[in-house]
């Protein structure tokens, strides 16, 4: 399938990405969006790509004071903890672009075939100049040792109560399989001190 075929084709939830969002990185959504701020301060318009239950979203809002959309394709644990619904549920939905696209701890939980589809759509929504942050779990000392995981056939990826698909990144990781599936165009670097494992990706 052509790049230009994924970007367009409609994204479907990955099996059990309803159970994974939590409450607790709010501190990694701040230090996210700062950091895309730090690169361009001109950024406006900021997406929250996989946005969980929207506490991501809440945060960036408040600490860029800038205008903040939400897309969640899985939003069953959203409608239940809050009375307001994410921007867009559906990428196709997503008509314009952002200067800045911030997605953590969404692709580690993507089986391979929707994860590329996921960060070809991430960078698609990027205005010219425009800063993606990606960030995932690694795999050394936190999938490694979930007693309920099942070895998956993609290497360094598990599943999780047999339900729950996790793929850990290590070290470059992260940034070798970016570079690997991207087109040309693109400047893609490690970044620390936002997940477990992020990246930077910037589009020329």
């Amino acid at each position: 399938m052509r790049y230009e075929e994924i970007i367009n084709d409609t994204i479907q939830a990955q099996q059990g990405s309803d159970t994974t969002p939590v409450t607790n990185t709010t501190g990694s959504y701040r230090k996210a969006v700062s950091k895309a701020l730090e690169i361009n301060p001109n950024i406006q318009t900021i997406l929250d790509y996989g946005a969980g239950i929207g506490y991501g979203t809440d945060a960036m809002r408040e600490v860029s004071q800038k205008d903040v959309h939400s897309y969640e394709p899985s939003p069953t644990k959203w409608f239940k903890m809050r009375k307001d619904k994410p921007t867009f549920t559906k990428n196709t939905d997503i008509s314009g672009k952002y200067d800045a696209v911030i997605s953590l701890n969404v692709v580690n939980v993507l089986e391979p075939d929707l994860r590329r589809k996921v960060v070809l759509d991430i960078v698609s929504k990027l205005n010219p100049n425009g800063v993606a942050i990606i960030g995932s779990r690694k795999y050394k000392g936190t999938l490694d040792i979930i007693k309920t995981a099942i070895p998956a056939e993609e290497e360094k990826a598990v599943w999780v109560g047999g339900k729950v698909y996790q793929k850990g990144y290590d070290g470059s990781e992260l940034v070798d399989y970016l570079k690997s599936i991207l087109p040309t165009g693109y400047i893609i670097s490690k970044i620390s001190n936002i997940c477990d494992n992020a990246a930077i990706i910037i589009k020329q």
